[in-house]
């Protein structure tokens, strides 16, 4: 717990951490025996010593459990304002429209940024739910239209958590698009630019100047390059390429003698043709 003795041993540890030069302030409140006052615990600290806060919130189809509602509420009651984030909010995508709606503008009022990792919270929610289960991503389209910003990413690399979990951006788009039904465009926003913006980032573009940080993708669109998320890449690193990937496909056609009847030319078709 965050609070009393029993939470002292766990709060020494995290200002340990962020005196040996940790970046941001974590934690993972549903998991606390009273997550109300782990969230106010780990904001009051993150605020006292002007660091980001990235938190694991609501990773649960339980609607009752809304402790977003308390990060946004702490961040402003205490002034924060060095960047924040809200991982998972799978219990907001569960609620009525209205509920959505409302919570999507508290979130948006205290500059809350929310990150979803579709990968992990398709996999690991609604097993108790033999008959239709809910797909277990967070209200994305609520919180687009309160104006919040909605990054998403990749939780966990082939652990126990997710047998085939991988940090690949172009399947987590992919996702978007078949499970939060985000337009490609949408979906690529949300692991690029989305993504930059909720770790206090400037955003980039393809220009002379910026930042020489740059992945190149095998596609003739947007669209393409999401569907097939390829292999074949270039990865450019400060300017440098530092790592690329060549894909060959080799089309061997069938002999004569192997060549089913049935795909053989046919001459009376020719002659008709």
């Amino acid at each position: 717990g965050p609070k009393g003795s029993e939470g002292a041993e766990m709060r020494a540890l995290l200002r340990e951490a962020m005196a040996a030069g940790a970046d941001v302030v974590g934690g993972c409140p549903h998991v606390d025996p009273d997550p109300v006052a782990a969230t106010r615990e780990l904001v009051a600290i993150a605020a006292e010593l002007g660091l980001p806060i990235d938190l694991h919130v609501d990773e649960q189809l339980n609607p009752g459990a809304l402790w977003v509602r308390d990060m946004a509420a702490a961040l402003m009651q205490t002034g924060h304002d060095h960047g924040a984030v809200a991982s998972h909010c799978v219990s907001l995508g569960v609620q009525d429209p209205e509920t959505q709606a409302a919570v999507a503008a508290e979130i948006a009022a205290a500059g809350l940024a929310v990150v979803t990792l579709p990968q992990t919270n398709l996999y690991l929610q609604a097993r108790d739910r033999p008959s239709s289960p809910p797909r277990g991503l967070t209200a994305i389209r609520a919180l687009h239209d309160a104006g919040v910003v909605v990054a998403a990413g990749a939780d966990n690399v082939r652990d126990p958590f997710c047998a085939v979990g991988r940090s690949d951006a172009l399947e987590t788009a992919a996702l978007l698009v078949m499970a939060a039904h985000l337009t490609p465009a949408e979906a690529w926003h949300a692991v690029t630019t989305a993504s930059r913006a909720a770790i206090g980032a400037p955003a980039t573009d393809l220009l002379p100047g910026q930042p020489a940080e740059v992945v190149a993708l095998r596609g003739s669109s947007l669209t393409d390059a999401l569907a097939r998320a390829s292999d074949e890449r270039v990865v450019v690193h400060r300017g440098r390429v530092v790592a690329s990937t060549t894909v060959s496909t080799v089309l061997r056609p069938l002999s004569p003698a192997r060549t089913p009847s049935s795909l053989r030319p046919n001459p009376t078709l020719h002659a008709l043709a």
